[in-house]
């Protein structure tokens, strides 16, 4: 749901703990989750809402697997939405699709879901794929130095919603850092690293 305007309060917790989401913000609530809601009666909620089925499709060898209980989204159950004139612009198209019922509008309709989902995504993940710093940390060989930015990186950017993947530099010879000095950062990614 895509709050347009007007002020709703939700739960997620049987009532015990009440979100205040107002204009700007997507809320996701995925089926069988409770939850409890309800609008402010002096500004009510305007909104877009899309109700959808998720599926997830594994390679099973020959045959594609649907699995019957596919896991939620990995997004957050209330999102600040940074871009909302892009997001209502697919929602108005879905919108539009889905009245005219002309041949092929199913399909349509979940390209439109897809790309929703997609921008969504990306306002809730944020992955980082890079080295220890090349510039200031690996190229001073200064071994605690680059094991505590390895341990720096990890902590500030990974998160649950992505964060950071570890990325080993291509030529390291050709920026003056020596095999041992890239192995001290290897050495704390993959022994202190949480690889899930």
């Amino acid at each position: 749901m895509l709050i347009l305007d007007g002020e709703m309060y939700i739960s997620y917790d049987f009532g015990e703990n009440f979100h205040t989401v107002t204009k700007g913000y997507l809320v996701y609530s995925p089926k069988s989750m409770p939850r409890k809601a309800f609008t402010n009666a002096d500004n009510p909620i305007l909104c877009y809402a899309v109700n959808f089925q998720y599926a997830l499709c594994k390679n099973g060898g020959e045959n594609w697997i649907l699995e019957e209980n596919a896991p939620c989204l990995p997004i957050d159950r209330i999102i600040p939405i940074r871009n909302m004139e892009a997001l209502i612009s697919l929602f108005k198209e879905l919108n539009r699709e889905w009245q005219s019922k002309k041949k092929g509008y199913l399909l349509k309709c979940r390209i439109i879901l897809m790309e929703i989902i997609q921008r969504v995504l990306r306002e809730s993940i944020f992955t980082f794929y890079c080295p220890v710093d090349i510039q200031k940390i690996m190229q001073t060989g200064d071994r605690k130095l680059i094991e505590e930015g390895a341990r720096e990186m990890m902590k500030l950017l990974g998160t649950t919603k992505g964060g950071f993947i570890a990325k080993d530099y291509p030529q390291w010879d050709a920026i003056n850092v020596e095999e041992e000095w890239a192995q001290w950062a290897r050495d704390i990614f993959i022994n202190e690293g949480n690889l899930r």
